[in-house]
């Protein structure tokens, strides 16, 4: 991980889509299961990914979001 990494552009509307990841995690995972969250960094690249083991999306759904 790079230290001090930081992010340019819309941090507003990242700021939302981070969040609104995190209450669907919520919200869709059953109590007592886990959410894994990771943050990562490198020279050019942030990335952020959160896990859980509630329902999937169906195929072609993911259009929607991405």
């Amino acid at each position: 991980m790079v230290d001090g990494a930081t992010m340019r552009g819309a941090e507003t509307a990242a700021a939302i889509a981070m969040r609104t990841l995190l209450e669907n995690a919520v919200k869709i995972t059953s109590q007592g299961s886990r959410i894994e969250i990771c943050l990562t960094a490198d020279a050019q690249n942030i990335a952020l990914r959160i896990r859980d083991n509630g329902p999937s999306l169906n195929r072609g759904d993911e259009q929607c979001f991405f």
